[in-house]
């Protein structure tokens, strides 16, 4: 039985870059379903709404780890829905995961997706972009997570 009590530190399988890729696909998959019927998203989305109003600009938002871009997606409809403009950015270091989010995201013209490692430290896509961490800083050790922050 798994043991929540303590952090689990064993690797997940999409953090392997040569994982097969419909290993990669159902992954990113299964996550989807878990964001579906526990409300990840719906409740990403409402930590940002005070975030997310009309301003002199568009918003400029960078998802870091962004796996195949769903949540860019599902933020870029909520934006369009609310008639905000919109930038958003979606970080992955794994290529395969950015194709698919590029793939994925074919329709909507206001998300970029780039392949960076953020513990190389890239630069930001602009001075007054919210950075979103949705779902991904489990992905690292605590040393690592202050390193990035």
């Amino acid at each position: 039985m798994i043991n929540f009590k303590y952090r689990s530190y064993q690797e997940e399988a999409m953090d392997n870059l040569d994982l097969p890729e419909a290993e990669l696909t159902n992954a990113l998959a299964d996550i989807s379903l878990v964001n579906h019927y526990l409300g990840g998203h719906s409740s990403s989305i409402g930590a940002l709404k005070p975030y997310l109003k009309a301003g002199e600009g568009p918003l400029s938002i960078l998802d870091i780890g962004c796996g195949n871009g769903e949540f860019l997606r599902v933020l870029a409809d909520y934006c369009r829905a609310h008639h905000l403009k919109a930038e958003l950015v979606g970080w992955d270091f794994n290529p395969r995961s950015v194709a698919a989010a590029k793939a994925l995201s074919a329709h909507y013209p206001e998300i970029r997706v780039e392949e960076q490692n953020i513990l190389d430290f890239p630069e930001l896509p602009g001075r007054n972009t919210l950075v979103v961490c949705n779902l991904f800083l489990h992905h690292f050790r605590e040393a690592e997570i202050k390193k990035f922050l």
